[in-house]
């Protein structure tokens, strides 16, 4: 991806990590777009800085709505903590597969 496929200010500007520049372009989408397009960039301009590994922007993004907050929390409490879960229980078939093998 380039600089010049993205057509957006906001995406455009969160592509060269200018954090500023993102806040300033969600704010004017919240100014002058209707509440859903404002919510459809907020999340685009979110999950774009989070993929670019940009923590600056998307915590800026977070303080500026309330939403992307609950969002994130949100995606935190379902996080299944079942890995660890998953890889014992694997442990332990491999184990049993083995003294069954042995006898």
């Amino acid at each position: 991806m380039k600089l010049g496929d993205l057509k957006c200010e906001f995406l455009r500007a969160g592509f060269t990590r200018n954090t500023k520049k993102v806040v300033i372009e969600i704010r004017l989408a919240k100014a002058t777009m209707s509440a859903k397009q404002y919510e459809l960039d907020l999340t685009l301009a979110f999950w774009f800085a989070v993929h670019m590994e940009d923590l600056p922007t998307a915590q800026a993004l977070m303080q500026e709505e309330f939403l992307l907050k609950q969002l994130v929390a949100c995606a935190l409490i379902n996080k299944p903590d079942d890995d660890e879960d998953a890889f014992d229980e694997d442990m332990s078939e491999s184990e049993e597969s083995e003294q069954n093998w042995e006898q």
